[in-house]
């Protein structure tokens, strides 16, 4: 079973950290995931000897369609594991499945709830699917979260889940850590994604099978298009 975690630079975790925790949670390996949203790769203090398989990958973060493909290529050059894109907007979702990175990151944005306007529809859920990008259901907003923003993140979750699940679109089910003290073991991890309505078989799959597919699938190229 794998998890996508943040870990320094970008936050106060390391690596070593992170993957200590998730040992001890009950995981078999993490995927880093921390931003790139400026000039510099993220550059990250790699464990020599981690208790769990440590994946350095990276999560694309732009403002504009041309800053993502610049970022995008970055990463390739850099020969990340998994290339993801943190997503929410509508141009930038599609710009990063017609580039065929590995993974779509917070298709909706951050959080769901009152107000909250949809930037992955089903147009998108199809198009993931052909082009082999998985999408990710992120937790995170359930997890810290709740009142009326824990619903409303239920809500925007299972309206996903509904698209993904319609088009056959890969996903993966994370609860996006940025602190060791941010990982769930992955009971819990699975009682709050039954809430947002995610079956046993897609759990296992979205957590274990579809990651590690990311993962070998590392030697495929990322096509930009301009």
């Amino acid at each position: 079973m794998y998890e996508f975690v943040h870990a320094a630079p970008e936050t106060r975790t390391t690596p070593t950290r992170m993957a200590l925790t998730a040992e001890r949670a009950g995981y078999d390996a993490i995927i880093l995931r921390s931003h790139t949203d400026a000039d510099e790769y993220p550059s990250f203090d790699m464990p020599d000897d981690p208790p769990v398989p440590v994946h350095e990958g990276v999560e694309v973060r732009a403002d504009n369609v041309e800053k993502l493909h610049e970022r995008v290529r970055r990463a390739e050059r850099e020969d990340a594991a998994v290339v993801a894109v943190h997503g929410g907007d509508a141009s930038i979702n599609r710009a990063a499945i017609q580039a065929g990175v590995d993974l779509l990151a917070h298709p909706n944005g951050d959080g769901g709830g009152r107000g909250h306007s949809r930037s992955f529809d089903h147009v998108l859920a199809r198009e993931a699917e052909e082009a082999g990008v998985a999408v990710e259901l992120s937790l995170a907003p359930v997890l810290r979260s709740s009142g009326g923003e824990r619903v409303g993140a239920l809500r925007d979750l299972h309206v996903t889940l509904k698209l993904v699940r319609k088009y056959g679109t890969p996903f993966v089910v994370s609860a996006d850590a940025y602190t060791h003290l941010q990982i769930r073991a992955p009971r819990e991890l699975h009682a709050v994604a039954s809430l947002v309505g995610i079956e046993d078989d897609e759990f296992e799959r979205a957590t274990t099978e579809t990651p590690r597919e990311l993962l070998e699938d590392d030697g495929a190229s990322v096509e930009v298009v301009e």
